[in-house]
């Protein structure tokens, strides 16, 4: 399927939140193109495949060497963690049975039984100096076992140190698709996890493994718009709900498209960025009268990638079948070396409300096969659905209209609450 379009339509991937980063349509009107038909699997995804599959195992196997090797230390920072909370309430029930040979468990078995003998000549005797005792025992239990804790974190925290980029270098690893003749031939004299389940064709095993490379391909996951909930502060500190997204996968590529909140801080944020985000809010026909804060409803995407499957080098997050790109086109970004591309900025009235009918969004990957050219390939599509996305996104928008997310924000708001993600 050949795809006509101006170059200057594709915009640099922008991860951060300006206002200016979502005009992606400032380009002359486009030329119509060929209605999208159902596209064969990418000719060289299986070579990509064997190749990712290859580079995985080892940085995979290390991975559970290294959770090996960190599964007592975890274990012992729980558990001192339940000692703490023990001795808080002053509540052994929630201590026993304790460990004999480990001196912090022994110090807390010691703690418990001085104590409760202290309450009992406290009660008989109503002596004061009696309750500061215990108030003193158990400061210094329990900053004995905080001791005990960190000593155990930090000693987590270098083990993961001393691997280097491990974490990093494996982390588009994690969850894939593998192809299991690649894994058993990189498992050559090796044992581990991946490599015992790929020898012996484990059925619904931990690791998700195929037997061809191009069986990868035939694996789709959709996942429907899902319902906004109240805007709150997650366990992590951040903003958290307020939001909805959707969720397709084909393969090992995956794309979430969503709406979340965009929150800045007027006094931080420089004056023609301000300017731009209330140009956005102003745009919708939205308000929000905060002192501090500007919100603003965010269009947010995140694709997570590998290597080219069929030398495209742009994507393109559209409506319909890119018959009218100028009008369709959403979003697009270049194709990049194989990390996931991340994206957030106030969405455009015109997305919104084609996102409140409910039609349905694309991402189309398109190979341009010169500099320049004006003309290109497309080389595979991903679908989101758009079951539950009409009224979710009004039900969004109802939150804001209406002026309920911004009496949940002023609640939050003199805890000077952080931007979604921690951003």
């Amino acid at each position: 399927m050949k795809i006509t379009s101006f170059l200057a339509l594709v915009t640099t991937l922008v991860a951060a939140v300006p206002a200016a980063a979502q005009d992606t349509l400032a380009a002359p009107p486009l030329d119509s193109v060929d209605v999208l038909v159902d596209l064969p699997m990418p000719a060289i995804l299986p070579e990509v495949e064997v190749a990712r599959t290859t580079r995985c195992v080892p940085l995979l196997n290390r991975l559970d060497a290294l959770n090996a090797e960190l599964a007592p230390v975890r274990a012992r920072a729980a558990r001192l963690a339940g000692l703490i909370e023990a001795v808080a309430l002053e509540d052994t029930t929630r201590a026993v049975p304790f460990a004999a040979d480990d001196p912090v468990e022994a110090a807390v078995r010691d703690w418990f039984r001085a104590d409760e003998l202290l309450a009992r000549q406290f009660l008989a005797s109503g002596d004061t100096t009696l309750q500061s005792r215990r108030t003193e025992g158990r400061e210094a239990i329990l900053a004995r076992v905080r001791e005990a804790g960190q000593a155990a974190v930090a000693e987590g925290e270098q083990k993961v140190t001393d691997t280097g980029d491990l974490i990093e270098a494996s982390r588009d690893c994690l969850g894939v698709m593998l192809v299991r003749p690649a894994v058993v031939e990189a498992c050559a004299g090796v044992e581990s996890p991946l490599c015992t389940e790929a020898r012996g064709n484990t059925p619904n095993g931990r690791f998700r493994l195929v037997d061809l490379p191009e069986d990868v391909w035939g694996v789709e996951t959709l996942r429907p718009w899902t319902q906004p909930s109240r805007l709150g502060i997650s366990v992590q500190g951040s903003l958290s709900g307020a939001s909805t997204n959707s969720t397709v996968a084909r393969g090992n590529v995956a794309l979430v498209v969503g709406l979340e909140p965009i929150v800045q801080d007027k006094g931080t944020v420089a004056p023609e960025d301000l300017a731009r985000l209330e140009a956005a809010m102003d745009s919708l026909g939205f308000t929000f009268d905060h002192p501090q804060f500007l919100l603003v409803p965010g269009l947010a995407i995140r694709l997570v990638v590998g290597p080219a499957l069929g030398g495209e080098s742009y994507y393109f997050l559209h409506f319909g079948d890119l018959s009218d790109p100028a009008r369709d086109v959403i979003w697009s970004a270049g194709a990049a070396t194989g990390a996931p591309l991340a994206y957030m900025a106030p969405i455009r009235k015109d997305v919104l409300d084609r996102m409140v009918a409910g039609e349905p969004i694309s991402l189309t990957a398109v190979a341009f096969p010169t500099a320049g050219s004006m003309e290109g390939d497309a080389v595979y599509v991903l679908e989101l659905t758009n079951v539950g996305q009409a009224a979710a996104v009004q039900t969004l928008m109802d939150y804001i209209t209406t002026g309920e997310l911004l009496r949940d924000f002023t609640a939050i708001a003199p805890t000077a609450p952080p931007a979604p993600g921690g951003q």
